[in-house]
């Protein structure tokens, strides 16, 4: 249960404004109940925004806990898409999640064209919510035949000009502190142009400039007699936007953030005085978590004044919310704190170039030591045009889900403390109008209700025949251990809870009766997965195309190898060789001290630990308990007991009390191959006694096994980590390399101890190379910043 505080604020009331103490316990509660459901949001580290056909996209996926922003210590299935503009699908992956950190690749292959595209993220549990945790960005494809590559538009045509009323309200005959925003039609700001607010005689009322990111606020007291509009002026060209729905009564909010302090004055003109004389209007401060209710009225003069100190605000978003006496939500205004986020910038920057490479050390001033840390870094040209993203790792955890409004260079609001990022923080929270937690759907849930479960893994139950009770082995998966099951008489089912299949696995499993020894058989199991199928996610938000219009660079003679493939043309070569190695002789040569011993079809089909003997331990077997024990004796003193792996999972323990009950399950039909040593050389501190390492059959080529195992295809498996491997271009000194190329990806980087980061760059044959750094510290520390190491 989320504790919502219930305390007033203190605050100033002006003009012998009234403070009413008790606190509204139908709006806590209603907001209690909707968020009570912890939340997670997602980012997503993108290497590029811009791909050429054949390339690799690198991605790093955080995933965070909404109301901490600390990394989620819980989320395991991350299902990422990539959709064409028709939202058709065109790559899915299901990605295992650790400590709140993913990473993958997904191939630019034959599955695309040029064109846009989205790149989406999210789990199973964010379906249950209505704000926009998720993740998604849009992307460009070019195929490198393409006669021309694109770039984006900041044209002035088919633009939608908007002004709107701080906190949602303007009201005439008294100042108003209204919003502008210019968009063109595909929702990129329109940059710097200027404005004006006119009468219908062309009056000019006031001016206004639009900022990066085509936002501006004015002041504007309008008159009910007069009819307005907005004129913006972009190289001559005029858009002409009427002013509408300016209210004759109600009441309208302005907000000053000020060094101590925040002021939030209200006001209402003459004729709404007497309406609203005795009426008690509420402010909801929230964040998504918490909630403060202040109650105020209006003064004989039709205004208030409600102080909030800088203290008192939420790290992050601010969600004040204006209430009527029936608690119908009337304005609302956001506000951005930044005090209390952790946000780390490089301190020194060092780099050596060593023949082929480029060594870089970057150091950070930490206040804490490194406990944890994963830092993932895009290595572009300088003058790259292929890293457009439209969001940080801050402003995705720390804006993008409060708002239902475009984000636009998101980043650039957490670049600088400085006033003008100040400003234009706070002109982006006033232009949102309201924020993506509808008061609807907090008023009309009384609790929420989480249809979508949350998943760890993939969990399997298995329905078996009445007749099959007895003892059930599971083979293990990629990433998991062998699973022993003992099903009495009468159970007809057992469960396997959070298991991670890879995209190669299948799962398979042996059964021998009560009471039998080494009669294993194949079972007829019904098995049922949860979760079973890649789930649909509709919800999506404002996020930004990316618009390209004709450029004349041709780059049809651009050869871009596909990088997954790592293909290289090479001149003729002529290979000798004496013989193929066998298989026996090729694992032999990857061992140093140990021996191999292949289980092919000539050895007879025996318990596991009769066909150990031959290889000179002493196994013991219990046939009354099933239990197996195992020494070497060539111990003369000490432990003899030899460490056991199966598949290179350590099983049965340590020392004389260990013992390999597991093993029993196994025959020679189901082991491939098994690396022993006697001697006690190269098993580490444990194998003093030696070792045994036993590695079952490959899960797709079982041979001769299918009388005694059953083999079952899992419907949905987790995408086996890939490695990234930058393009080999063809010219690195002409202008589509320091457009589009790639030069390197990192995607987990760790920090020492100290607070510094290593990599080593592939050479790219350039001086001018940038780095993009997104990553946490500790959970809730985070850094992100764009390096350009020219500089230092």
């Amino acid at each position: 249960m989320i504790v919502i505080k219930r305390i007033l604020l203190s605050f100033l009331l002006l003009f012998f404004c009234s403070v009413i103490a008790q606190t509204p316990n139908t709006i806590i509660e209603h907001f209690e109940n909707y968020v009570e459901a912890p939340r997670e949001v997602a980012y997503v580290h993108l290497n590029k925004s811009s791909y050429i056909k054949g390339e690799m996209m690198g991605f790093t996926a955080y995933i965070f806990d909404k109301s901490t922003k600390a990394t989620s210590q819980l989320t395991t299935n991350l299902y990422c898409t990539i959709t064409d503009e028709n939202n058709t699908p065109i790559k899915e992956a299901l990605i295992r999640v650790d400590e709140g950190i993913a990473s993958n690749v997904f191939n630019i292959d034959s599955s695309f064209t040029s064109g846009r595209y989205t790149f989406k993220a999210y789990t199973n549990w964010m379906r249950n919510f209505k704000e926009p945790n998720h993740f998604e960005a849009s992307f460009r494809v070019i195929q490198a035949n393409d006669s021309t590559i694109q770039t984006k538009l900041n044209g002035s045509s088919d633009i939608d000009l908007q002004v709107l009323g701080e906190g949602g309200h303007i009201l005439y005959n008294v100042n108003n502190t209204i919003g502008i925003i210019a968009k063109n039609k595909f929702g990129y700001g329109v940059k710097g142009a200027s404005g004006t607010i006119r009468d219908e005689k062309d009056n000019i009322i006031t001016e206004f400039k639009l900022n990066e990111v085509g936002l501006a606020k004015a002041l504007f007291n309008p008159k009910p007699s007069a009819n307005y509009k907005a004129v913006l002026d972009i190289d001559g060209q005029l858009t002409v936007k009427s002013i509408e729905n300016i209210k004759l009564t109600g009441i309208n909010m302005s907000m000053a953030p000020l060094s101590e302090k925040v002021n939030i004055l209200f006001s209402t003109n003459e004729r709404s005085i007497k309406q609203l004389a005795n009426k008690t209007f509420k402010i909801a401060h929230h964040n998504g978590v918490e909630i403060y209710i202040v109650e105020f009225k209006l003064n004989s003069e039709g205004k208030a004044l409600v102080s909030f100190p800088k203290e008192s605000l939420f790290k992050g978003i601010n969600i004040f919310t204006v209430l009527d006496e029936k608690n119908r939500p009337t304005l609302e205004r956001l506000l951005f704190n930044k005090n209390g986020i952790k946000h780390h910038k490089a301190s020194s920057v060092e780099s050596l170039k060593d023949k082929d490479s480029l060594r870089v050390k970057i150091e950070f001033n930490l206040n804490d030591k490194v406990e944890w840390s994963n830092l993932s870094v895009s290595t572009l040209p300088t003058g790259t045009k292929s890293y457009d993203h439209n969001s940080s790792l801050l402003s995705q955890l720390y804006i993008r889900p409060y708002i239902n409004g475009y984000l636009e260079n998101g980043q650039d609001y957490f670049k600088d403390n400085n006033r003008i990022t100040a400003y234009n923080l706070d002109l982006l929270m006033l232009t949102q109008g309201w924020s993506s937690y509808s008061w609807g759907n907090i008023f009309n849930t009384d609790k929420t209700v989480l249809k979508y479960p949350f998943e760890n893994g993939i969990d399997i139950t298995a329905k078996i025949n009445k007749n099959q009770s007895g003892t059930y082995v599971l083979y293990p998966f990629e990433n998991d251990n062998t699973q022993l099951f003992d099903v009495p008489e009468g159970k007809d089912a057992f469960q396997l809870k959070s298991n991670f299949p890879m995209e190669d696995d299948f799962l398979r499993v042996s059964y021998i009766g009560p009471g039998e020894k080494n009669s294993y058989k194949a079972p007829k199991l019904y098995l049922t997965f949860s979760p079973n199928i890649f789930p649909s996610f509709d919800l999506s938000y404002n996020s930004l195309a990316k618009v390209y219009l004709k450029e004349t660079q041709n780059i049809s003679a651009v050869k871009i190898p596909e990088a997954w493939k790592k293909v290289e043309q090479l001149e003729e070569v002529i290979v000798k060789s004496k013989k193929n190695k066998s298989r026996a002789e090729t694992l032999k040569n990857n061992v140093v001290n140990s021996r191999i011993a292949i289980l092919n079809d000539n050895v007879a089909n025996l318990r596991i630990d009769l066909y150990i003997q031959r290889l000179g331990f002493i196994t013991n077997y219990n046939y009354f308990t099933g239990g197996l024990t195992i020494t070497n004796p060539r111990v003369n003193w000490g432990n003899p007991v030899p460490a056991v792996y199966l598949d290179d999972v350590l099983v049965g323990g340590y020392g004389q009390n260990a013992t390999f009950d597991i093993l029993t399950t196994l025959t020679t039909k189901d082991v491939d191959y098994i690396e022993y040593e006697l001697y006690g050389i190269g098993g580490g501190i444990n194998g003093g006694a030696g070792f045994i390492k036993i590695y079952t059959i490959p899960r797709d080529n079982n041979k001769g096994a299918n009388k005694s195992l059953s083999t079952y295809l899992v419907p949905l498996r987790f995408s086996s980590n890939k490695s990234f491997y930058t393009p080999k271009y063809t010219n690195f000194d002409n202008q589509f390399f320091e457009d589009y190329a790639a030069i390197d990806w990192h995607p987990n980087l760790k920090l020492d101890d100290s607070g510094a980061v290593f990599l080593t760059i592939d050479n790219s044959r350039t001086d001018d190379i940038t780095l993009f750094i997104e990553g946490v510290i500790n959970e809730d520390e985070y850094i992100s910043q764009k390096i350009e190491l020219n500089k230092y």
